[in-house]
């Protein structure tokens, strides 16, 4: 639900920001899949790591 919202709050900014962005729609689907993307690489690093902490280092690092 995160993921869906943030990017159709992008998306809207996107909009109301600027007229050189055409095809918006392609935009949404590419960041809803990389938000989607993120958050499962982040849990399958959370199932490996030892530590809270250690989990958002590699998943932190790992996006960067």
């Amino acid at each position: 639900m995160i993921v869906l919202a943030s990017s159709v709050l992008s998306i809207v900014i996107f909009r109301g920001v600027s007229d050189q962005w055409y095809h918006l729609e392609y935009l949404f689907v590419v960041f809803f899949c990389y938000g989607l993307a993120s958050t499962l690489v982040s849990y399958a690093i959370s199932l490996v790591s030892r530590s809270q902490l250690a989990a958002f280092a590699f998943a932190a690092g790992s996006q960067a």
